[in-house]
């Protein structure tokens, strides 16, 4: 089910300010305490051919974009999807920029080969009000690199320096620097 498709702006990470077709899924399997994904919004439901269609429709009215971001809500949750859909986006020819919690590395695995570019939250639990999954990320970013991937954590004003120098830990561990 996806809540919104549109064109705009990347506002963060290492391709801030190129153009994307922003995909928003619906569903999460977090409940983080910052979250801007809206619980309540209706949603749609795609076949992957339909959103490819709509995608085109989008990059056809507004021109060149570096990439579709599919972001939620957890987009690894629609892992069956993607396997269908990613196949069609690249014919289109478009990219793929995956916007992900870094939690399902199972899901990941299976879509690996399907995904461009991987833009990875570390969800400090400080910052989130979750359960720590350092364990998760850290499968999860040895799977991702594979591509190019990158990681970001949002820090709030409950956020530790503990959960900062675990991530910090985390990503140094894996040779990249």
């Amino acid at each position: 089910e996806i809540a919104e498709i549109f064109s705009s702006i990347q506002g963060e990470g290492i391709f801030v300010g190129a153009k994307q077709i922003f995909v928003r899924f619906k569903n999460c399997n977090l409940s983080c305490n910052f979250c801007d994904e809206p619980r309540d919004a209706s949603g749609k439901v795609y076949t992957p051919a339909l959103l490819v269609n709509e995608i085109n429709s989008l990059t056809g009215k507004v021109g060149f974009h570096h990439s579709v971001s599919l972001t939620g809500g957890e987009p690894p949750c629609y892992t069956d999807f993607f396997s269908h859909f990613l196949p069609l986006l690249h014919k289109a020819p478009m990219k793929s920029y995956l916007e992900t919690n870094g939690t399902l590395p199972d899901e990941l695995a299976r879509v690996i080969d399907l995904i461009d570019i991987i833009a990875m939250d570390l969800k400090l639990p400080s910052s989130t009000g979750e359960r720590a999954f350092w364990g998760e990320h850290l499968e999860f970013l040895k799977i991702a690199s594979k591509k190019m991937v990158f990681v970001k954590a949002i820090v709030t004003s409950l956020t530790t320096s503990e959960d900062i120098k675990k991530a910090v830990s985390l990503v140094s561990g894996l040779g990249k620097h």
